[in-house]
């Protein structure tokens, strides 16, 4: 059976700085995790460390400095090497903003409401909704191929987390869904490839049609519960605004 683990990364910089003090957080302005974060990417690592309940294949880990920064503090619990895969990504913005203060992507820019215009891009490099959700997609489906009955740790990001839910329970991805996921920091969420008994199929196409994923646990932040309230402050600033309200 197939597992994967989507974990999202600590409380990072791009999630506290609002009033215009922050920066698009892509490959250059992402300035990687807060010391919360850290101590939160420390308590996922004591809790896997501890309990051995992920026994995984393979750690995969978004690029970006805030999900890479994650992986390496957990990667010693796992016992794995990390395998860098800018596919895990959050929704991104464009090289153009990359780094740009949120003061002058505001001046610059209009910051779409994926809900009423889910073509539209911040940047005419930057990824519209339906394309953020195809990449997961093709992801998700990638890493499932390559590590087929094994188990898989992703280090990622909100966004990517709550596509995957999207995608797996084959919402209609090319708008907004409406509801609303507010995936936490360093929370796992599990999924499993269940395949159904009683006909064994031979040939791959028959196989995909006997599978189903099951959501086994969303947003199990259990390890960080008791850290002070202002360990997980609420993603509002402009720079996350654009990518999905999790980055």
């Amino acid at each position: 059976m197939t597992h994967l683990y989507l974990i999202r990364h600590g409380e990072a910089y791009s999630n506290i700085e609002l009033d215009g003090n922050g920066r698009v957080p892509g490959l250059r302005g992402d300035k990687g995790l807060t010391p919360s974060g850290r101590a939160q990417a420390e308590r996922l690592r004591d809790r896997l460390a501890r309990t051995g309940e992920i026994r995984a294949d393979a750690l995969l880990a978004s690029t970006l400095a805030r999900a890479r920064q994650t992986a390496e503090i957990i990667a010693p619990a796992l016992g794995l090497p990390i395998i860098p895969d800018d596919d895990l990504h959050e929704m991104r913005a464009g090289d153009e903003v990359d780094g740009m203060s949120e003061r002058e992507l505001l001046e610059r820019y209009t910051i779409p409401d994926y809900r009423e215009t889910p073509y539209a891009r911040i940047a005419p490099d930057g990824e519209n909704w339906g394309e953020f959700i195809l990449r997961v997609g093709t992801m998700l489906d990638r890493v499932t191929r390559e590590y087929g009955d094994k188990t898989v740790v992703l280090v990622t990001h909100g966004g990517v987390i709550d596509a995957s839910i999207m995608i797996f329970f084959q919402v209609h991805t090319l708008r907004v869904p409406p509801f609303a996921l507010y995936t936490h920091n360093t929370s796992i969420t599990e999924w499993e490839l269940e395949r159904r008994d009683g006909f064994h199929a031979h040939d791959d196409t028959a196989k995909a049609g006997l599978s189903r994923w099951r959501l086994v646990h969303y947003n199990d932040d259990h390890h960080i519960r008791d850290m002070p309230d202002d360990a997980e402050p609420s993603p509002h600033s402009a720079a996350e605004a654009m990518e999905n309200g999790n980055s």
